[in-house]
Parts: C-alpha cells; sequence; structure tokens
C-alpha cells in the first residue's frame, strides 16, 4: 500500500489587532499586538481539502468588531 505524502498549508489571510492579555495569562492587558489569522488548507494525492476558510477582511471588521489588515484574499490564498 503506498501512503501518499501531505502536506498542511497555513494561509495568511488577514492580520487582526488583539489584547495581548487574551494570550497571555493575567498579564499584558491593554497591549494591542497583531496577529495573523490563518487559512488551512491540506494537499496530499489526488486530494485537496480546506480544513478552515480563517477570517476575511471583512468578517474581522464588522463581524469580530477589530481593527484589520488585508494581507490576501481567500482567493488569492488559494491560487497560491
Amino acid at each position: 500500500m503506498d501512503i501518499p505524502n501531505y502536506r498542511i498549508r497555513p494561509l495568511a489571510t488577514v492580520t487582526i489587532e488583539v489584547d495581548m492579555g487574551l494570550f497571555t495569562y493575567r498579564m499584558n492587558y491593554g497591549r494591542k499586538i497583531r496577529v495573523p489569522t490563518l487559512m488551512w488548507y491540506l494537499e496530499g494525492g489526488d486530494q485537496r481539502v480546506l480544513v478552515d476558510s480563517g477570517a476575511s477582511l471583512e468578517f474581522a471588521e464588522q463581524i469580530m468588531g477589530v481593527e484589520a489588515e488585508g494581507i490576501m484574499t481567500f482567493e488569492e490564498a488559494l491560487e497560491r
């Protein structure tokens, strides 16, 4: 049985500004940092699977209510 090689590709689509206190326990509250939101894409054999679509610029700003900066669109990320 031949097992195909798989690749997991993280694709950054947007960076968002969040409070560092979300990532550190009881420290750094009020300090803003920029973190990427990632789309996770799996490929191997004859399969290509989008595991998580991450967040779009519009979703980050309008739904999440955070300051965001676009890196690339969903379509651009998949083309890469």
